[in-house]
């Protein structure tokens, strides 16, 4: 069933533009588990993506957007960086460092970060395959894994307040491209001591989230030696940002960020 499901798919989308994603059975499977391989609902969840990728211009964000997200940027309020132990990206957002509070510039803002993360994951899964079979002195048996898909988000709210929260026209749009045009993507979210302020908005859009989606989310109420234990079990500590209790420590770079290949 589900192969076949796959094969529709394939035959539908065959020739078609993604705009910028792979139209690949990696693609096709993760639109046909959002959508429990109903063939119809993923096809027409998989057309409204590309209709939207089109419109929203991400194929080529790169030459057009660079001045928003240079501004959007400045700061650090969101960025991907390292990996934890099964692969997958971590994209960090910390709320207190918003500079703008445009609607658009911080949904640009967050589609180049969800790029770049998926992005990131093809490029580290390829080295880890080719690491592999080297150690395997290129045995021609070696059957390459494939590419880790999803990502790990980090909620740092240390300093949240209303001055800098998300207005909820942005968080709506937020929740709606990454549960409609990125599906199966998140592996969890982590929500990083929260304050108070901080329920009222969770209360308004928690009967918005998918429930799949919200099995994923976790509330973390630690800090110190609590926080590295609790998050190094999963990500090696020389890759784990300062603010989780890691060894890295590294400042946010825009111009290193933004200049180099989007894949880093």
């Amino acid at each position: 069933m589900e192969m076949e499901a796959l094969e529709q798919l394939r035959i539908k989308f065959k020739g078609k533009d993604g705009f910028g994603m792979d139209m690949n059975d990696s693609t096709y499977l993760r639109y046909l588990r959002a959508r429990n391989f109903n063939v119809e609902k993923a096809s027409t969840m998989l057309d409204e993506t590309l209709k939207w990728r089109e419109e929203f211009g991400v194929q080529d964000m790169l030459q057009n957007w660079m001045e928003v997200l240079e501004k959007e940027h400045s700061t650090g309020k969101m960025f991907v960086r390292s990996f934890d132990n099964e692969g997958h990206v971590i994209i960090h957002m910390k709320p207190r460092f918003e500079n703008t509070r445009s609607h658009d510039g911080n949904i640009k803002n967050l589609v180049y970060t969800l790029e770049k993360a998926c992005k990131c994951m093809v490029r580290n899964s390829n080295e880890n395959n080719n690491n592999e079979n080297n150690n395997e002195n290129n045995n021609n048996s070696v059957i390459s894994k494939p590419p880790q898909e999803k990502m790990m988000l980090v909620i740092d709210f240390d300093g949240y307040s209303i001055l800098n929260a998300p207005p909820m026209k942005t968080s709506m749009q937020t929740l709606d491209i990454l549960q409609n045009h990125y599906p199966e993507r998140l592996f969890r979210c982590y929500l990083v001591n929260p304050p108070w302020l901080f329920n009222a908005f969770w209360n308004v859009i928690y009967p918005f989230i998918d429930p799949v989606t919200k099995l994923k989310i976790q509330f973390v109420r630690e800090s110190g030696g609590a926080i590295r234990e609790k998050f190094s079990n999963f990500i090696n500590v020389k890759e784990l940002d300062e603010y989780l209790g890691g060894d890295e420590k590294r400042p946010f770079d825009p111009s290193i960020y933004l200049n180099g290949p989007i894949d880093l």
